[in-house]
């Protein structure tokens, strides 16, 4: 009977020590490599000048790559996170977590804010709800207008942690658009006091679902989103250009308007309508020439822009680029009557 007492007492033993061994996960160091030149890559072959959108925008004034890595389990939940300040897009970040065997969703998220040591003084997108997957939003700062500094990368990987798989590499994609717009012959209207251009969207934010690829909101509006603003008598160059970077919101207007030597605001020829799609790069050029003038909106076909000559990149006093206010429009102008 005892021989068969200890068989039994035995036989418990193994079983609760395998119970206690099915609970035991191992923890691994995992590497990540976050590679965030991807995001410009694409639209740094349809630059004008070399430099001009891929790099940070406002370097010399303090704005530096935030770069930001979230691993979430197969529940959403959080467990372990990256965050670094990177001078150019050129740069890599290495951060490392650890994590028990398993499934893992990798959000990396890339953007440019005003940085002095290591606070953040300016934020041009607002990251909100980390800890939770599904609760994961991107948002705008709605104090700041549309520019070449909102530039924002996002990217979900799916990695699986293990023995012989603890190193990913990491290639954040661009969750918008660049825009590259020019005035050719700005001072080809002698009374004309400013040029501006307008969009019929805004708002533009990501939500994430519970496998980590984000949906894009917006609200639509009638042409009250602010891209850009010039004044001839600020240039001595015939040929101004700039660039926005913004969210990927499908069909999209835009239109130029017009502050004339009556101190009245006009809707200068027609909007223009694109498809908007992330990653992709737009050409939108307004030329001025007499009856002849035109403004056409195109994604660029694989080649650099066709200007040459006397070309000004216009980026804008940081201070300025606050939402701009929407001016009363009198009406639509046709260019003959400012012959």
């Amino acid at each position: 009977m005892k021989k068969h007492i200890y068989l039994l007492m035995a036989a418990a033993v193994v079983l609760l020590a395998s119970c206690k061994n099915e609970d035991i996960s191992i923890s691994r160091e995992v590497n990540f490599n976050v590679n965030p030149y991807t995001v410009v890559k694409d639209f740094a072959q349809y630059e004008y000048s070399s430099g001009d959108f891929s790099t940070v925008w406002w370097y010399n004034l303090g704005d530096r790559l935030r770069v930001q890595l979230f691993v979430y389990d197969s529940k959403g939940d959080l467990v372990d996170s990256g965050l670094s300040y990177l001078d150019n897009y050129n740069q890599t970040m290495r951060t490392t977590c650890n994590l028990k065997e398993g499934s893992y969703t990798v959000i990396a998220i890339t953007d440019e804010v005003g940085l002095n040591g290591s606070q953040v003084t300016d934020e041009y997108w607002y990251i909100n709800g980390k800890d939770r997957l599904p609760y994961l939003r991107i948002v705008p700062n709605p104090d700041w207008a549309q520019g070449g500094f909102k530039k924002l990368g996002v990217t979900c990987r799916h990695i699986q942690v293990g023995a012989g798989h603890t190193t990913f590499d990491v290639d954040v994609k661009a969750a918008g658009v660049m825009i590259q717009s020019w005035i050719y012959n700005i001072h080809g209207f002698t009374d004309v006091q400013e040029y501006s251009l307008w969009m019929n969207k805004k708002n533009g934010n990501f939500s994430f679902d519970n496998d980590g690829y984000y949906n894009v909101g917006y609200e639509q509006v009638n042409y009250t989103t602010w891209l850009r603003s010039d004044e001839p008598d600020d240039y001595t160059a015939s040929n101004i250009y700039g660039y926005n970077f913004i969210v990927p919101y499908g069909n999209t207007g835009f239109r130029w308007e017009v502050l004339l030597d009556d101190n009245q605001y006009y809707t200068l020829l027609q909007e223009e309508y694109a498809n908007i799609q992330a990653g992709k790069s737009y050409s939108c050029i307004l030329n001025i020439n007499g009856n002849n003038s035109s403004f056409v909106f195109t994604e660029f076909d694989g080649g650099k822009g066709a200007m040459t000559g006397d070309a000004v990149l216009v980026k804008g006093d940081k201070l300025q680029m606050h939402v701009q206010p929407k001016p009363e429009l009198v009406r639509a102008l046709e260019v003959n009557e400012m012959n």
